[in-house]
């Protein structure tokens, strides 16, 4: 049948019971029938057959309603009030139109509703109402029709809504209702039977500001709000519903609209980061119906009290098998539909073209101090922690963070962005290796001829104003271990003389130096003062002490005394004796642990070094420096892995010099442009100072522990 059925809620009949109630004034008074019951015949009238053939198009409730007060009758056994409502129903009034014509049935449902006027409980909403406008043009064949033209028909037909004659404002939200999923109309179904058409179904201003993605997601969460108390029917009034004026505050449709947003962006991520259990626990919150099944809320004894279940044996089964970082994601989705951070999106969210997925990834957002971006960059920075990071097999760009997974759209754009970031890496590469250059030295023999070494092999020294340093660091010497760049081997003798042989083969200009550590090592001190011959040629050799002022060891042990190996021996041997060299100021080279550069520099600086040969790159700090300071650099490495490991390195520091040093040679404005827009987060610094309490807390202080 072509009639639009929009049955009525139990709770709609009960109310229209009260007009078949009987009067305690005059028990004598009959009981009229209120309205009239539209029904339809679309067969020729059959009088055996009859009323089997006769069906009800508008009034359903009515009858409805008769029928329970029957059976409350019936139940007291009140055989006058019994006997009332027997007469009621004899007296029925039934408007019977005998069409099988499908534009005059919907015709007859359109202006039944109409008729009923003032009895809401009878009136249909209007996605039934626009559903009958819309199945009506469609009979007409007037579905493709200009408006103007769709608008006169309805009128002709005399179609109203309330009273109100069609126009093009009333038509368009008719057509408008076309945006919402079967889903939706039955979830604003179940809202009007349960809580009224006040809430959002009495007319087409509330429904037309819906956006079309989040129709869905805003009626569940109408829905939702509503079953759970969270607010009551009275709530839902435009002044509440929409932004205020001044977009100070933002209403509950664009509130709604930023969470469906944001919770389907952060639905996408885990996907991205290969994490299906997490994808898997998300599903228990990916929409507000989801989330309230998975999780009702608790009734408790206390009127004040807020809580929520923890979820039934499914849900808590999912959530035992993430990491704590993953349920801490999980927990900051759950956050936003319970409305955690309600306050703070009513404050931001009101702003012209404001979205949310966008300003939570801007460092200089003005918003960054909020909890819902604090907390986002929280529970970020921990699957940033636990992603797993394969060991580098290929000098290559970095692979996109979390963050910039996160901001992605689709899979699409994540080739193409990793694309582009390759591109620009190259690019850095390209000059990087202007200065700074590795090679593998699986043949010593051959490693100065090697296209690498171009810079420092063709560079003319002149003693105390360029020289040439040829560097050794001892404890970097081996690379056995797996990760021989952080974890030291042992030293072999034979290893520490061919690589000083090589030193001493290429080391021959009065203007090269070569430079090596003992490592805090008092054996690797003694092979260094037999390979360089310290004790036979005291007068071209100078000896160097290296201080070192790390952080103090806290933890427990048995201290003994000249057991701290603060002090490194270094050596600095060169072609001429030591007196032909400008004399300075004598200095002790201080290291201050991982990651600090001023031990190099001052070393370059002391040595007026302007070219090295690194015969230990290790992690790469001395090339670093190098770098910063304009100084061609070579270095062997012995494996492939650690070529690209260190060669990464080196990258990503030539990245950071483009960026922020617009003076140093390799600075190129069209490059550092398109680091900024793609290495963003790579170019952040990345470290952070411990507060108070924190400190206190590692130092096992109880007054830094707070409930």
């Amino acid at each position: 049948m072509v009639v639009v059925d929009d049955l009525p809620s139990w709770g709609q009949v009960c109310k229209l019971s009260a007009r078949f109630a009987q009067s305690k004034a005059d028990l004598n008074n009959e009981i009229l029938w209120p309205l009239t019951v539209y029904c339809l015949m679309s067969t020729p009238p059959d009088v055996d057959a009859y009323p089997m053939t006769m069906f009800c198009i508008s009034g359903h409730g009515l009858v409805f309603a008769w029928y329970v007060a029957m059976f409350k009758a019936l139940e007291a056994a009140d055989l006058g009030y019994i006997r009332q409502l027997w007469r009621c129903g004899l007296s029925a009034s039934i408007t019977l139109h005998w069409t099988s014509v499908p534009r005059q049935i919907l015709m007859v449902a359109l202006s039944a509703s109409e008729n009923y006027g003032s009895a809401e409980d009878l009136v249909e909403t209007f996605p039934v109402f626009a559903q009958r406008v819309d199945a009506l043009l469609a009979e007409g064949g007037k579905s493709a029709s200009k408006l103007d033209d769709r608008v006169d028909y309805l009128n002709e037909k005399n179609v109203k809504h309330r009273g109100n004659v069609f126009n093009k404002g009333l038509l368009n939200a008719c057509i408008a209702m076309r945006r919402f999923s079967p889903k939706a109309l039955a979830t604003l179904r179940k809202i009007s039977h349960e809580h009224g058409n006040a809430v959002l179904t009495d007319g087409y201003v509330k429904l037309d500001d819906l956006v079309t993605e989040a129709i869905e997601w805003t009626v569940e969460s109408a829905y939702v709000a509503l079953s759970r108390a969270d607010c009551k029917v009275d709530f839902f009034k435009t002044q509440h519903l929409e932004s205020s004026k001044d977009k100070s505050q933002a209403g509950w449709f664009v509130v709604t609209l930023q969470k469906f947003m944001l919770v389907h962006h952060l639905l996408t991520l885990p996907a991205k980061l290969e994490l299906p259990l997490l994808s898997d626990a998300l599903e228990m919150v990916s929409t507000p119906s989801a989330w309230d099944l998975n999780f009702p809320k608790v009734e408790t004894e206390d009127a004040e009290s807020e809580e929520t279940s923890k979820g039934g044996p499914e849900a808590i089964a999912r959530l035992a098998k993430l990491t704590e970082e993953q349920k801490s994601f999980f927990s900051f989705v759950r956050s936003i539909l319970e409305g955690d951070f309600n306050e703070d999106m009513n404050g931001v969210c009101g702003g012209k073209n404001f979205k949310m997925v966008d300003e939570i990834y801007k460092e200089a957002t003005p918003h960054k101090k909020l909890e819902v971006f604090t907390e986002f960059n929280t529970v970020l920075k921990g699957l940033s922690a636990v992603k797993v990071h394969a060991a580098t097999s290929e000098s290559s760009a970095p692979s996109l963070s979390v963050k910039s997974l996160a901001r992605l759209k689709d899979e699409e754009s994540q080739d193409a962005q990793k694309m582009e970031r390759q591109a620009i890496w190259a690019k850095a590469q390209a000059q990087r290796r202007k200065l700074v250059n590795f090679a593998v030295a699986s043949d010593l023999a051959t490693a100065m001829d090697k296209p690498q070494a171009e810079s420092v092999r063709s560079m003319t020294g002149k003693l105390n104003e360029s020289h040439r340093l040829f560097v050794m660091s001892l404890d970097l010497v081996s690379e056995s271990s797996a990760t021989p760049w952080s974890t030291p081997s042992a030293v072999d003798k034979a290893e520490v003389q061919r690589l000083y042989k090589f030193m001493e083969k290429h080391a021959t200009r009065e203007s090269d130096f070569i430079l090596a550590f003992c490592g805090r090592s008092a054996s690797n001190r003694r092979i260094l003062e037999d390979s360089l011959n310290v004790l036979n040629c005291p007068s071209t050799v100078t000896e160097m002490w290296v201080a070192y002022y790390g952080k103090d060891d806290e933890r427990p042990g048995r201290k003994v005394f000249g057991g701290a190996p603060h002090r490194e021996v270094g050596f600095l041997k060169g072609m001429v004796a030591r007196v032909r060299l400008t004399t300075k100021d004598d200095f002790i080279p201080t290291e201050q642990g991982a990651g600090n550069r001023d031990f190099w520099s001052a070393i370059l600086e002391y040595t007026c070094c302007k070219s090295v040969v690194d015969c230990t790159p290790g992690s790469g700090m001395l090339a670093t420096q190098c770098l910063e300071d304009n100084i061609p650099y070579y270095g062997l490495v012995k494996g492939s892995t650690h070529l690209a490991w260190v060669s990464n390195v080196l990258d990503l520091a030539a990245l950071k010099m483009i960026l922020s040093e617009s003076e140093h040679p390799l600075y190129q404005q069209s490059l550092k442009e398109c680091i900024e827009q793609h290495f963003q987060d790579e170019m952040m610094d990345r470290t952070f100072e411990l507060t108070e309490d924190e400190c206190k807390g590692l130092r096992g202080e109880d007054d830094a522990i707070k409930a």
